[in-house]
């Protein structure tokens, strides 16, 4: 287990992580997420030893590591550029970690022709990296170099020499953003069966909330250096605990307007008095609790349409709020609405969540059964 203890760091007099507090399980594939300059590179490099915290610490296995260098850490760091030596054949970079290890008389030349234990040393590494060549299927590629493999098979090289020394956790930063958005998808199955395989702790960064989504055990959501929330997939979606996490993760984002209760009656900003300015909640709905209803009393004009095949994206501009609202619709649902168009929004409103003007989640509010 990796236990974060009350971490902060500082660049200057500008303070990046506050307060962080974060226990991580072995064998866990958790995601640290969030829009740029939220913290989570600066997280990882600190995890890795590569940044030093301003104050804090960090335990192992109950082992405080935090004034250890890098290469004592035992971890595994697998960068976006991928980081491969260009003058280095794909075997060559494989074996790099083991070599770096080994005694400096071993890597003398013609050390294996004098040697039995430089010999042995030698086909010791050449085995291992059979082994993770063929578990990434990248045997054919070992007399290459890399300017001669494409991004897919770049980012195998990378997590092969990352997996070649049996880390205690894979750290990764971002490691899919260069590649195509169909290789991404491609990578992303890739990792996560040999994440099931290994069975060793993956500590991934990104931005993209559909990589921590599909991806994760668990998921740590930063926003300014703050750990906002850290929960599964299915809670950060259904059940987050502030309307910035509810913004990030899902796409088309979450649908939100200005809203108060009277008697149990929803009313939205437009109809807003003075002071209802001062006591509204942040009404939230997924766009798949919204549809096309002519009997709804939520009026809307559309101002886009987006066809995906399966379903569409109609982007309205609400009339009830000042607020505008992704609404997913079935092909069926969506025939004869053209841009321009005023429709109305049947909502399931059930389904809303509840923020105070701070972002906070509320969980009770003053409503009873509602439709529209």
């Amino acid at each position: 287990m990796l236990n974060i203890q009350n971490l902060e760091k500082k660049f200057g007099e500008t303070l990046v992580l506050k307060n962080i507090n974060l226990e991580i399980e072995n064998g866990e594939f958790i995601t640290l997420v969030g829009e740029s300059g939220s913290g989570k590179s600066t997280l990882l490099r600190i995890i890795a030893g590569l940044e030093t915290q301003t104050q804090g610490s960090l335990l192992l296995n109950g082992v405080d590591i935090s004034k250890r260098a890098p290469k004592d850490r035992d971890m595994a760091m697998v960068f976006q550029s991928y980081a491969l030596y260009p003058h280095l054949t794909v075997k060559e970079n494989l074996a790099t970690p083991l070599v770096a290890r080994g005694k400096f008389l071993y890597k003398l030349p013609f050390a294996t022709k004098f040697s039995s234990k430089a010999k042995q040393w030698r086909k010791d590494i050449d085995e291992k990296v059979k082994e993770v060549a063929d578990g990434l299927k990248i045997s054919h590629l070992l007399d290459r170099k890399p300017k001669a493999l494409s991004g897919g098979q770049c980012q195998r090289v990378a997590l092969g020499r990352a997996m070649i020394r049996k880390p205690k956790a894979f750290l990764m930063d971002e490691p899919l953003s260069n590649l195509d958005a169909k290789l991404r998808v491609h990578m992303r199955n890739e990792l996560t069966q040999l994440h099931r395989k290994l069975g060793i702790t993956f500590i991934y960064v990104t931005h993209d909330q559909v990589e921590a989504m599909t991806m994760s055990d668990r998921i740590a959501f930063l926003v300014d250096g703050n750990l906002l929330q850290v929960d599964t997939p299915d809670n950060m979606y259904n059940n987050p605990n502030h309307i910035k996490v509810a913004e990030f993760i899902g796409t088309p984002k979450i649908n939100t307007a200005k809203a108060i209760f009277n008697g149990g009656d929803i009313i939205f900003e437009n109809d807003f008095s003075k002071k209802d300015e001062q006591d509204y909640l942040i009404f939230a709905l997924r766009p798949e609790y919204t549809r096309v209803d002519n009997s709804s009393r939520y009026k809307a004009k559309v101002k886009n349409i987006e066809n995906m095949g399966n379903e569409y994206i109609i982007h309205v501009k609400t009339k009830f709020a000042n607020s505008h609202f992704a609404i997913k619709a079935t092909p069926a649902e969506a025939k004869g609405v053209k841009i321009g168009d005023e429709i109305r929004v049947g909502m399931e409103l059930d389904k809303a969540l509840y923020f105070d003007q701070k972002g906070n989640r509320v969980y009770r509010v003053d409503k009873k059964e509602m439709s529209a």
